[in-house]
């Protein structure tokens, strides 16, 4: 597939240097933008990376390499933060990054954990609308500890419902070790836990508390994907032509 694409791909290339204002592609006159390129940008294939595979050699010699620097997931988690409204936000940055990188090295390999920077960022968005709510609905000002307990909370609500059991307790284990003094408070929806006592009353079931606050934790994480999805479509809506797929 790659292999047919590069053919495309050497045409239009082609047409962009030598400056003409159309091309025949695919058996069609096109007009072509001059200030248009092409760019590759791909995960490396091997390990930690399922159903990626490297560029075939014709494909390759098309393009040049660009050097890449690895990002600086604790500056990019400090501006975050701070953008959100956060005046800690570089100690409980460093704090974060470092929840990560410990996650990484001392919880067991699952090949659906991700501790890289796009986690990361989910978290971070996570962090932020805790404090907006916050700010919205405490009069008081909101002390440093009470933003450690946010970060905490938004780092839990993202994480957990993708963990295994033993990991869960690992992964809480970290927590109080990076954030010591910051209670591990469990998310609290009185209407869902009833109807999940219900449910497992209906179904003569003994009621397992653990079970309850994992479902609230899938539950937020569940609301948090669905506000970012209506965000996005709300966004897309104001422009004209656009196909959402």
């Amino acid at each position: 597939m790659l292999s047919a694409v590069s053919m495309q791909i050497q045409v239009i290339q082609d047409a962009l240097k030598s400056g003409a204002s159309t091309l025949t592609l695919l058996d069609r006159n096109i007009e072509i933008n001059p200030n248009s390129g092409i760019f590759v940008t791909l995960n490396p294939a091997g390990k930690g990376y399922g159903g990626r595979s490297k560029l075939p050699d014709n494909l390759k010699q098309l393009f040049r390499p660009v050097a890449m620097s690895k990002p600086n997931n604790e500056l990019i988690a400090e501006v975050l933060l701070y953008s959100d409204g956060f005046k800690n936000a570089n100690i409980l940055a460093r704090k974060l990054v470092a929840l990560f990188n410990l996650s990484r090295e001392l919880l067991t390999t699952q090949q659906h954990y991700d501790w890289g920077l796009r986690a990361l960022k989910t978290v971070l968005k996570g962090c932020g609308n805790l404090l907006r709510n916050a700010k919205a609905n405490k009069s008081t000002e909101i002390s440093s500890k009470y933003e450690s307990q946010l970060v905490v909370q938004a780092a839990r609500i993202n994480t957990l419902s993708k963990l295994t059991f033993g990991d869960s307790k690992r992964f809480d284990g970290l927590l109080q070790d990076i954030f010591p003094g910051i209670d591990l408070r469990d998310i609290e929806y009185e209407n869902l836990r009833q109807a999940l006592h219900e449910i497992y009353k209906e179904h003569h079931l003994l009621i397992n508390d653990m079970q309850v606050e994992i479902s609230f934790v899938i539950f937020l994480s569940k609301i948090l994907r669905i506000i970012r999805f209506v965000k996005l479509w709300n966004y897309m809506n104001n422009f004209d032509n656009v196909w959402v797929w």
